[in-house]
């Protein structure tokens, strides 16, 4: 699956790496790269986003042929575009294309102002809902929020939930618990320890990470015992010199 997020001055870090770092995650966990992820930028160039960060766009707004999700952050830079045709056109384009248009925090009042909302229920930053609302949204206050293709997240950190949103959605729930569970994701980790999963999961022997040793299907036996692995790199590390990683446990 194809993402792309858009990235543009003044974007807010948290609002997008997020949401990457829950797909990378996935990856991980399913031992193959389901999710591509790029940056598509308003324009070319190095981009500065609100916290310092810079960021270099893969591709150009305009050009989102190949993929099927397109994610827009908020940030002190959204407030610039709610003004600027060249975005909101783009928006609007990518969603009458039959892509799917997601937001985080006040990344949903650019999609308002692309009149991809009226009518729609949505969600962003709590401070900004009743200005949702008068963009013609049908607001909830909540985390994520679905309607349809578009889904809209609340305040910043919500990006993480927006991700899982989306590894539930095409991989399933139990790989976004996993997710969440690696991630040390607050609400995941308690579900986990509620029902006795967190048990399950045991450290790769190359780099240590936890691992689902219940699901992961990178598996390698050495001398009778079976070792699990977080990624395919670990795996192909470890069995090409076990003695190497095994004399560090």
């Amino acid at each position: 699956m194809k993402v792309a997020i858009l990235v543009f001055p003044g974007a807010e870090e948290l609002d997008f790496v997020g949401f990457m770092e829950a797909l990378s995650m996935a990856n991980r966990v399913q031992g193959e790269r389901y999710f591509e992820t790029e940056l598509v930028g308003t324009r070319t160039g190095p981009i500065v986003c609100s916290g310092g960060l810079k960021v270099v766009p893969d591709e150009n707004l305009l050009d989102l042929r190949g993929h099927d999700l397109l994610l827009v952050p908020g940030g002190e830079g959204a407030d610039a575009l709610h003004g600027d045709r060249f975005v909101l056109d783009a928006l609007k384009k990518t969603y009458q294309e039959g892509k799917m248009v997601w937001s985080v925090c006040t990344g949903a009042l650019l999609l308002a102002a692309a009149g991809l909302l009226d009518g729609r229920a949505a969600t962003t930053h709590h401070q900004f809902l009743d200005y949702l609302k008068r963009s013609g949204a049908r607001v909830r206050s909540a985390r994520v929020v679905v309607d349809g293709r578009i889904t809209t997240g609340g305040g910043v950190s919500s990006s993480i939930d927006v991700g899982l949103e989306l590894v539930k959605n095409t991989l399933g729930p139990e790989t976004a618990r996993e997710v969440g569970e690696w991630l040390e994701y607050p609400p995941a980790l308690a579900g986990a320890r509620e029902s006795g999963k967190a048990d399950d999961m045991v450290k790769c022997p190359v780099c240590g990470m936890l691992v689902n040793g219940k699901k992961t299907k990178l598996v390698s036996e050495y001398n009778g015992k079976k070792f699990y692995f977080c990624s395919p790199a670990c795996r192909a590390a470890f069995d090409k010199d076990p003695d190497k990683f095994l004399s560090k446990l």
